[in-house]
C-alpha cells in the first residue's frame, strides 16, 4: 500500500520504445520477469525526497515496463506516483535480494557475449541502481559517468521532477492514526478558463441513463474474481420517497451495495460525489434523489473495487442534472480532491475491453503511458476500432461521455471516423505508415481540445 501523498511531482516514463529489444536479450522469460519485478521492488527502499530521487525511480520503472509492458506491479506503482504518493514500501531484506538479483544478472548482460541489447540493458540498470543507492559499493563505477543517451525522451529531464506540488498541505493533527478517508483535505480549486462551470439547473433533467465500466466481479462458474464489463444504471426523481412511502425532503445520492458496505460506500463514494456535483453545477435542487446501481442487480462489491465506481457514478449523476444522455465505457476513479486517477486494476480492465470495437471509451489523462504499452503488445487496432478519449477533469469526464458533447467534437470525430472506415481491410501497421494518414491524424490531434 502506498504511503500518503507527498509534496512532489512525478513524471511517468513517456512510453517511448526502449533502446533494447526484449526478444534479443540473452536470458529466458523467467529472468526478464524477475528483473522487471526486482526493478519495482528496489524503488520501495530508496529515497524519494529530491527531484534526483524521483527521476531515479522513474528510470527504474521505465526499465521494468520495457521488460514487462503488462506488469501490474509496475503499472500500479506508476499510477500511485502520478497521484502524488510515495513508492510502495519494501523492507530491507526484500530490497537487498532484489538488488543482488539485478547486479548478478548484470554481470552476464554486460559481457561481450550478451550482445548490444544485453549491454545496453546492463548499462541502464547499473546507472539506475547507482542513482537509487549511491552508497552501494557496486555503484562506484557508474557515479562519475555521463548519463546514458538512451534516457532522452524516455524519462523526463530533471526540471520536470522539480515542479511545485499541487496538493494542499494539511496542518499537523493530534490524531495521526486516522484513516485517510476520514481526514478532510483543504483543496484550492482553480477553475480553468476553458472549462467554465455549467449553469445552475433546477430539478432532475433525466430520469434514467446507463453506461458501462469494468469492475472486479465474482464468476460463479469459475469460482473466482475477474474483470467484467458491466452496465451501471442511474434512476432519478424530483419526488423521492422514504422506505415507508412518505415524501423524502432534501437531496441525496444513493449507491446500491450490500448492507455491510452501505455506510462505507456512502462515506467514500456517494457523499463526495454529491459534493463534487454541487461544485460543478453551482447549485443542487432542494429536493431530489439519484440512485446508482449495477444493472445486473448485483450489489456493488466495494471490498474488491474500492472507489472504482466513483468515476462512472459521477458521469451518471451529472447527466441526471444536465439531461445530456451518456453513451460510453467509463473507466476512471475520482479521489477526495476531485482529481481523476486510474482504478487499482486498470490494466486488467483495459485488457477486458481490448477486443471491443465501435465504442466510445473515456479514461483519465494519466492513462497515456499505459495505453502506449498496448502498442507494445501490437494492439494498434484498439485505437482505430474505438474512439478512445482521455479526460483531465471531472468536467471533461462528463462532457466526453455524451455523444451530444459539442459541435467541435462532432466535426473532429467525423474526420477520425473517415480514417477508421478506410482502414477496414488493411493491415493496421501498413495503413498507419501511410504519410497521408499520419498527417490527417496529426491534424485531428492538433484540433482536439482534450
Amino acid at each position: 500500500m502506498c504511503t500518503a501523498a507527498v509534496a512532489a511531482t512525478f513524471e511517468p516514463p513517456s512510453g517511448k520504445l526502449s533502446p533494447f529489444r526484449r526478444d534479443r536479450l540473452p536470458v529466458n522469460k523467467g529472468t526478464i520477469y524477475g528483473l522487471s519485478g526486482s526493478l519495482v521492488t528496489v524503488t520501495g527502499g530508496a529515497a524519494y525526497e529530491t527531484a534526483e530521487d524521483r527521476r531515479a525511480v522513474a528510470k527504474a520503472l521505465a526499465l521494468a515496463l520495457a521488460l514487462d509492458p503488462v506488469s501490474e506491479k509496475a503499472l500500479h506503482q506508476v499510477s500511485e506516483l502520478v497521484d502524488g504518493n510515495k513508492p510502495d514500501f519494501a523492507d530491507a531484506e526484500r530490497v537487498d535480494r532484489a538488488k543482488k538479483y539485478i547486479w548478478n544478472t548484470m554481470g552476464w548482460l554486460a559481457s561481450p557475449d550478451a550482445g548490444s541489447d544485453g549491454n545496453i540493458l546492463a548499462a541502464l540498470m547499473g546507472e539506475t541502481l547507482a542513482a537509487l543507492y549511491p552508497a552501494d559499493p557496486r555503484a562506484g563505477s557508474y557515479l562519475d559517468k555521463p548519463e546514458h543517451g538512451a534516457w532522452k525522451d524516455w524519462v523526463a529531464e530533471l526540471t520536470a521532477f522539480n515542479r511545485p506540488p499541487n496538493i494542499a498541505q494539511q496542518p499537523d493533527s493530534d490524531d495521526e492514526d486516522k484513516d485517510d478517508a476520514d481526514v478532510e483535505q483543504e483543496i484550492v480549486e482553480v477553475e480553468r478558463k476553458d472549462q467554465p462551470k455549467a449553469p445552475a439547473r433546477t430539478g432532475i433533467q433525466l430520469e434514467h441513463a446507463k453506461i458501462f465500466t469494468v469492475l472486479q466481479m465474482y464468476d460463479k462458474d469459475k469460482a473466482m474474481w475477474r474483470p467484467r464489463l458491466v452496465p451501471v444504471e442511474m434512476r432519478s426523481t424530483d419526488h423521492p420517497k422514504d422506505d415507508e412511502g412518505n415524501d423524502h425532503l432534501g437531496f441525496r445520492v444513493e449507491i446500491s451495495t450490500s448492507s455491510d458496505d452501505y455506510w462505507t460506500v456512502k462515506e467514500r463514494i456517494a457523499t463526495p460525489l454529491q459534493e463534487r456535483l454541487s461544485e460543478h453545477l453551482t447549485k443542487l435542487p432542494n429536493r431530489g434523489e439519484i440512485r446508482i446501481r449495477l444493472d445486473s442487480d448485483e450489489p456493488y462489491p466495494y471490498s474488491r473495487n474500492r472507489n472504482a465506481l466513483s468515476g462512472p457514478a459521477f458521469v451518471l449523476a451529472h447527466t441526471a442534472m444536465t439531461g445530456a444522455t451518456p453513451s460510453a465505457i467509463v473507466i476512471a476513479e475520482v479521489d477526495r480532491s476531485g482529481t481523476l486517477k486510474l482504478p487499482k486494476y486498470f490494466w486488467k480492465a483495459l485488457m477486458e475491453i481490448a477486443d471491443k470495437s465501435g465504442e466510445r471509451i473515456i479514461l483519465p489523462a494519466s492513462a497515456e503511458p499505459v495505453l502506449i504499452n498496448m502498442l507494445a503488445l501490437e494492439k494498434p487496432e484498439f485505437f482505430i476500432k474505438n474512439e478512445v478519449l482521455m479526460a483531465s477533469s471531472l468536467g471533461e469526464l462528463a462532457t466526453l461521455s455524451s455523444p451530444e458533447s459539442s459541435a467541435q467534437h462532432d466535426e473532429i470525430y467525423n474526420k477520425f471516423k473517415l480514417i477508421t472506415e478506410k482502414a477496414a481491410g488493411n493491415t493496421i501497421g501498413t495503413y498507419l505508415s501511410n504519410r497521408f494518414v499520419r498527417d490527417r491524424l496529426k491534424e485531428i490531434i492538433d484540433e482536439a481540445p482534450y
